[in-house]
């Protein structure tokens, strides 16, 4: 008691001494002590009194005392500037040389413009603009019929690769409404009596898939037939492939609308752990497809409120009914009204019936989601004051195994098999010193295959952590004989091959075939930069993926004795 009565009768002159260390060039205060008290203190000091950065922690802190937090505390000082001498600490430090790290979290941003998906000036080549996200320009055709054509990836829209269904990025059912609404739109045939889904359609990883939208001539009762196509835009001209078809016909007049909100009697319904419940169902939304905010239950009716993120609400207006806010109103009708999908599978929009949309560029909508059979629904759809937006008369689903989704595009889009083509490597520079050469061409004889293969990797094993372990960090060539056929050489090459992964750029491996290789094989594959070298019959060849040759009638062929992708 008599210590802290003088303690807080006579001033220590805390604030005065912190001010004169930061003037006499002082930037770091560690307090030493269990917990953290005068750091604080030592703060408000230095807020006027130094204009450099400063850095102030403890060593220790109340119920977390350990070595551990010693060390965080030594870590903060480092990724201040602060030196540490870290080889007091752990054994060897000071023989290894540090390898700098990033100062800061890896940024998943990139700093290069993105390209806007727009349209420019097309009317130079005999088109219009579309004039919709989506689609690029408009063909009006001498039949009477049009063709929208479009470009989508997840690199011109990055919201579509948050629409996954087991694993595999797929356009929304709700983007192939949008695409044949706004060609409806154009041909002024508000609605959309049918819509059949044929196949999904999958946006690849890298690339896009280029889509048209078609608009067959008027029929005699005022119906218009329209198809949705795309193929992959990969530069070679693929097939098309026939993702939705139906039918455009003249739009009605909404006979829908809340005056109470939500309806007298609806249960509300609690979110919380909807959206993981849909990822462990196959259904894996990002941010853009999120948009459900609340929802109430009434029997198999589902009401609920859904909305745009911010990022995305921006461009709402160039929309008829963005695809991601239509899709977080078809979410809600989980909650209820829609069938549940048997174990191991998903349910996808199928066919879509009567839909007619009454205003555009939405942010935010009230869904009103209903049972119309075993497999179907019928939404209506309006805004946050209870005017109407759109109307489905009735969404069918069918149950998709997910394994179709993986191979629902053409195999020969994916099909790739190793090959070994012919190359030219650089010459070695006249004069270098000889490359270091690790022979392991002599194979253990008088075994058994498996025995041999043990052998022969566990002695390739050995030499090559002896190389690896000194002190020179040149590059070795690490010579085989016929890995393609002897067992126990591939062993080798299988090993080396690990060894390369932890050593980029260290190791070459060099097999030959028996035939007269020149004496600069090794230095001329070590200068190549390529990881993997052959000799055969007399040339050089590299490993190279090509695509695997398909039948147009009868799917891949694979050759027994290759290796496909």
């Amino acid at each position: 008691a008599g210590y802290w009565y003088r303690n807080l009768r006579r001033t220590v002159q805390f604030g005065e001494a912190v001010q004169t260390l930061a003037a006499e060039g002082f930037r770091c205060f560690v307090e030493v002590s269990a917990h953290p008290v005068l750091a604080h203190g030592i703060v408000e000091a230095l807020e006027d009194a130094v204009q450099a950065p400063t850095v102030v922690t403890g060593t220790l802190r109340r119920d977390d005392g350990g070595w551990d937090r010693v060390l965080l505390a030594a870590a903060e000082l480092h990724v201040h500037g602060v030196p540490v001498d870290w080889s007091a600490t752990y054994a060897g430090a000071g023989r290894v040389r540090p390898a700098d790290l990033p100062t800061y979290p890896f940024q998943h941003q990139r700093y290069w413009l993105e390209p806007v998906a727009g349209t420019g000036d097309v009317t130079a080549f005999g088109v219009a603009a579309a004039a919709h996200p989506l689609l690029g320009a408009l063909v009006e055709l001498p039949d009477g019929g049009s063709v929208f054509t479009g470009r989508l990836s997840t690199r011109s829209h990055p919201w579509l690769a948050d629409h996954a269904v087991s694993g595999t990025v797929l356009l929304p059912g709700a983007a192939f409404l949008e695409l044949a609404l706004r060609a409806g739109e154009e041909t002024g045939l508000g609605r959309l009596e049918e819509l059949v889904v044929e196949a999904p359609a999958i946006l690849p990883e890298r690339g896009g898939v280029q889509v048209r939208v078609t608009v067959d001539p008027a029929a005699d009762d005022a119906r218009r037939a329209v198809h949705v196509h795309a193929r992959p835009d990969d530069g070679e001209g693929g097939a098309w492939t026939r993702h939705a078809t139906g039918f455009l016909a003249s739009e009605h007049a909404p006979e829908f609308g809340y005056e109470a909100w939500p309806p007298p009697g609806a249960e509300p319904v609690d979110l919380d752990g909807f959206y993981p419940g849909l990822a462990e169902a196959g259904y894996a939304y990002g941010d853009a497809f999120q948009g459900l905010r609340a929802a109430w239950r009434s029997g198999e009716e589902v009401f609920a409120e859904v909305a745009l993120p911010a990022e995305l609400a921006e461009s709402a207006g160039r929309f008829g009914l963005h695809p991601a806010l239509l899709d977080a109103a078809l979410q809600a009708a989980n909650l209820g009204a829609a069938p549940v999908a048997r174990p191991g599978e998903v349910l996808l929009p199928f066919a879509w019936n009567d839909v007619a949309l009454f205003a555009s560029g939405a942010t935010a909508l009230r869904v009103h989601a209903r049972r119309e059979g075993p497999d179907a629904v019928s939404f209506a759809l309006t805004d946050p004051a209870g005017r109407p937006v759109g109307a489905i008369g009735a969404l069918v689903l069918r149950p998709v195994a997910p394994e179709r989704l993986s191979t629902a595009q053409d195999a020969t889009e994916h099909l790739y098999r190793l090959d070994w083509v012919p190359a030219e490597l650089p010459k070695a520079a006249a004069g270098a010193a000889a490359p270091d050469v690790l022979d392991l061409t002599a194979l253990p004889e008088g075994l058994s295959a498996p025995r041999a293969a043990r052998e022969a990797a566990g002695t390739a094993l050995a030499r090559l952590q002896e190389h690896l372990a000194g002190d020179s960090e040149r590059p070795v060539a690490v010579l085989t004989a016929d890995a393609a056929e002897d067992p126990a050489a591939s062993a080798v090459w299988g090993l080396v091959r690990t060894a390369q992964l932890e050593h980029p750029g260290r190791i070459v491996l060099v097999d030959t075939d028996g035939s007269s290789a020149p004496a600069s094989l090794a230095a001329d594959a070590l200068a190549s930069g390529e990881s993997q070298v052959a000799w055969r019959d007399g040339g050089i060849v590299v490993p190279r993926l090509v695509r695997a040759e398909v039948a147009a009638d009868a799917g891949p062929v694979l050759d027994p004795a290759g290796t496909v992708l």
